[in-house]
Parts: C-alpha cells; structure tokens; sequence
C-alpha cells in the first residue's frame, strides 16, 4: 500500500479516496473534494498498529467518509461541515483525537476540532471506538460511538444547549 500525503494543497473538487493496504496523511491545507478512506491501512512505526489516516494539520471542510479497520488519527486541524456529519464512519476501525501525552493543558493551537450539523462523528457500526485525548467535537449530537480510551487523570466535558452537543477535553 502506498502513502498519499497532502500539504500545503487546495482541493477543491474531485473524490480523494484510498483502500486496501494505502495511508492518506494530511499535514496541512484546505479541502473540499470528497474523501474516502477504506482498507486496512498500513504500519508506520514499531507497533503492529496499522494506520488508514493521519491528519497532522488543515482543514476538512467536507464530509470524512470512514470506512476502514485501520486506526484514523485526527491530531490537529479542522474537520467541519454546515449539512451532515463532519466524520461519517462504517468502519469498525479506531478513530483516536489528539494525542495521548498526559499533557496538563488542552492543546487549543493544535487540539482537533470537528464539527457537524447532525453530528460530529456518526457512525453505524457498533464496533467503532473513539480514543478521545484532544479536542472539540460538536454537532446536534457530537457523536455516537463508544469511548474507547482518555488521557490518565481526565475526563470529558460535556456542554448541551437546545441546538448543539459540544463535547471536549
């Protein structure tokens, strides 16, 4: 599987997609083409963990379309969109926010911010897990998959008003 890695790039129209055994990393830019990631992803470090996307920076302004096992890391940038779901996820795979550093303070330069109508993060498969370490979610529900992991020592907060869910560490 090959690496497709996106920086510095404005996309705007055409369909972005990756499967099988591929990794998409997102460093930085501005993107309103379609994006699909599906497969397996790939391995990138020591661990046998295998990666379908690493988004390091940028902005997402529409709709993550997830179909992978893979683990999809949202470390920073902005996933958000004014119809629909931000992440829209059919995979069984892991989707982790922000890293787990055991940092005392949240990352607001860096930290992941995704942001839906509906919902931030909607998924329909009820194996996918989310690792919550960084970040703001937000929507009419901020997402509706199980918490899989947080940082030691913290906890998420929680915010409803008659529009919104905004959930954050």
């Amino acid at each position: 599987g090959d690496t497709i890695t996106l920086e510095n790039n404005t996309f705007t129209a055409g369909t972005l997609s990756s499967s099988g055994s591929g990794l998409v990393k997102i460093n930085s830019g501005t993107y309103s083409n379609t994006f699909n990631i599906s497969g397996t992803g790939r391995t990138i470090d020591d661990t046998d963990n295998l990666y379908s996307l690493i988004m390091e920076d940028g902005t997402i302004n529409t709709t993550l379309n997830l179909s992978s096992t893979g683990i999809s890391n949202i470390k920073a940038g902005t996933i958000s969109v004014n119809n629909g779901y931000a992440i829209n996820n059919t995979g069984a795979g892991i989707i982790t926010l922000g890293i787990n550093d055991s940092s005392t303070a949240p990352k607001a330069d860096t930290r992941p911010i995704i942001s839906g109508a509906t919902y931030g993060i909607y998924t329909n498969n009820p194996n996918a897990l989310i690792n919550f370490y960084d970040g703001i979610v937000s929507g009419q529900k901020a997402y509706n998959l199980t918490v899989n992991d947080i940082e030691t020592g913290y906890s998420l907060g929680r915010d409803y008003d008659s529009s919104s869910d905004r959930e954050e560490k």
